[in-house]
């Protein structure tokens, strides 16, 4: 279901881009992962030397992103020298996708 669900998601964007592209209306999906928050990474599991290793290791980055990384991306997006981008999902994963 999750990726059925992500996989309708991501071709929402390239569909409604299409539609809306000539009225200038700019539609991007960011798809976020790895990125530092308490909901999805609690204090007992960061504090975990060995948990945090195993998953580390499959971040190219090494690291968990911080919430700055994804709004410097929504800070992007909303500008106006996003005027020509349309149609993407921009992961914010460290490499991970």
């Amino acid at each position: 279901m999750y990726a059925t669900g992500r996989g309708a998601g991501n071709a929402l964007v390239k569909s409604l881009s299409l539609e809306l592209g000539a009225s200038n209306i700019q539609v991007n999906a960011i798809a976020s992962n790895y990125i530092e928050n308490p909901t999805y990474f609690p204090p007992e599991l960061t504090d975990n030397e060995a948990v945090m290793k195993k998953m580390l290791s499959n971040i190219p980055a090494r690291r968990l992103g911080q919430p700055e990384d994804v709004a410097e991306l929504i800070a992007f997006f909303a500008s106006d020298k996003c005027g020509f981008v349309t149609g993407h999902v921009m992961p914010v994963s460290g490499g991970w996708a």
